[in-house]
């Protein structure tokens, strides 16, 4: 990802123009496509290009200053892939890689956990947090910010239904304030 940041900001990139197929990203940098795809769409939420669907990626420049946020895990897009540099982080037996901790770990923790044959996986888990962050309270911008969504219009289309109708809330609300104009 760094590399990507890099190369747009001394112009290899230039403003407007389209960025090189995923497939030849995966061959300049020797990574694997999952993190070319994954650190594309970390630099989209950022503002550095723009992604269109059956087109490509477009540099739209480095971000105004405040604009890019924390994304959980975007340094590990920054990593090369050679095997000794790919490890999320060692847990006893051998380090763990991004291509085997659900197989290795994950697995292994859900049958620990008497959760095995439930068909629980990692995307299962980032809905109920989703869910569950919702049902705490959290808006839908903080619920897209969390997911890595693009817009706030793709969080709602997955998870709209879950957010409470406040429409009473409102017009108790806007009642209050007519009372209010009323008696002034």
């Amino acid at each position: 990802m760094r590399a990507i940041q890099e190369r747009i900001e001394d112009g290899t990139y230039p403003v407007g123009e389209m960025l090189p197929s995923e497939s030849r990203m995966v061959r300049e940098f020797g990574a694997g496509r999952s993190t070319v795809v994954r650190a594309l769409q970390i630099l989209s939420m950022q503002g550095w290009i723009d992604r269109e669907h059956g087109r490509g990626s477009f540099v739209r420049g480095v971000p105004q200053q405040g604009s890019e946020r924390s994304h959980a895990g975007a340094s590990a897009f920054d990593a090369s892939e050679e095997a000794k540099h790919n490890r999320i982080l060692t847990a006893g037996r051998a380090p763990l890689r991004i291509r085997n901790w659900r197989n290795r770990e994950f697995a292994l923790a859900v049958r620990a956990a008497g959760l095995d044959g439930m068909g629980l996986t990692p995307h299962k888990l980032r809905h109920t947090a989703a869910s569950l962050a919702i049902a705490a309270g959290a808006d839908v911008k903080v619920v897209q910010a969390m997911l890595g969504h693009k817009t706030a219009t793709m969080t709602l289309g997955r998870y709209g239904h879950l957010f409470p109708d406040r429409l009473d809330e409102v017009a108790d609300a806007m009642d209050a304030a007519r009372l209010r104009v009323l008696a002034a």
